[in-house]
């Protein structure tokens, strides 16, 4: 611990003052929960251990519905949950054969995607999404953004190649925002200090570095014998578990992008980060870095995920759902 004060990471933030107190909040019996969507007027919540089955809560954290979708009888499911993503009142999902459910209030449609190996998805529109893709040639990793026309011969319309550093597979890992008002998607890194923002047709608009000094990701690849369900044992590439994250979390809100940095700055102090989690905030219009602020943490938990609506902000903490009140100063 005290090796780990005397560090210096080489930044330091400008710090605002949040003025961010805790309001209401909500227990699950366990940590297997996300968001669905954007909220609201009420809060989406997606089981992470059920196929086709959600929450709606309204925002007194009190009265909450269970929501059971209805899965096309023809939809393959498998043995493990699928990823969801709510639209408006559309659901969309993805299976692991490469099916994707389109289900509406009163229908729904299923679509054969192209063969390549998406493990994410976000929907822009009722017949258009967005997939984030791994690739293996040779054993030279690559990862992908693919833009797909759904139709009954679903296609790729447009692809970006994200920035290799190492390995192409961890050092791009990441994940994947959309702002629906000004129709951007963000990629942000997990383990290197950047984001990235592009139009829906997948043309870099800029790339945002953040206030961290870590431009390369500092990461350590191991490979090992792997034996698959199937009994069958092959070399695999693993993250070794003693690299560091960088940035945990993106969201997007009017004119800001919001990001949950894991690196501690040069002007923090320990009991700081002992009871809150710094927020770095930047301009959504170039990336350029504006201020940061604390979210407190909740019975000593960080902060896993987190949403704005308006003056508030709706987080998830380990095994809760956590409602903030940003109180403004007058």
């Amino acid at each position: 611990m005290s090796r780990e004060d005397k560090k210096k990471n080489g930044f330091s933030r400008k710090f605002i003052d949040s003025n961010i107190i805790l309001d209401k909040y909500y227990e699950f019996s366990d940590y297997n929960f996300g968001f669905l969507s954007d909220p609201d007027n009420n809060i989406w919540i997606s089981d992470l251990t059920k196929s086709f089955v959600a929450k709606k809560i309204d925002y007194s954290l009190q009265n909450i519905r269970d929501l059971h979708i209805n899965v096309p009888k023809d939809f393959p499911i498998g043995n493990r949950p699928l990823e969801m993503h709510r639209m408006g009142s559309t659901i969309f999902s993805i299976n692991k054969t490469g099916d994707l459910a389109v289900i509406f209030k009163n229908s729904s449609l299923i679509y054969k995607l192209p063969p390549v190996s998406i493990h994410a998805i976000i929907p822009i529109s009722k017949n258009t999404i967005i997939g984030s893709v791994f690739t293996n040639a040779n054993g030279k990793y690559s990862t992908k953004l693919i833009k797909i026309k759904l139709s009954k011969n679903s296609r790729i319309i447009n692809e970006f190649s994200i920035p290799k550093q190492v390995d192409g597979l961890f050092c791009s890992d990441g994940s994947m925002e959309y702002d629906i008002k000004h129709s951007k998607i963000f990629y942000m890194f997990y383990n290197r200090g950047q984001f990235l923002c592009l139009d829906t047709n997948l043309k870099i608009l800029y790339k945002a570095n953040t206030i961290d000094t870590n431009r390369l990701a500092k990461i350590k690849i191991i490979t090992r014998p792997f034996r698959y369900s199937s009994g069958k044992i092959s070399n695999k590439t693993f993250l070794e578990a003693s690299n560091q994250i960088v940035n945990r979390y993106l969201v997007t809100d009017s004119a800001n992008v919001y990001v949950n940095s894991n690196l501690v700055a040069d002007n923090e102090k320990k009991e700081d980060l002992w009871k809150s989690d710094p927020i770095d905030v930047y301009s959504i219009y170039n990336g350029r870095y504006l201020y940061s602020f604390y979210v407190p943490k909740y019975r000593g938990y960080k902060i896993r995920q987190f949403k704005f609506n308006r003056n508030k902000i709706v987080a998830c903490y380990r095994n809760y759902l956590v409602a903030l009140i940003i109180k403004r100063k007058t």
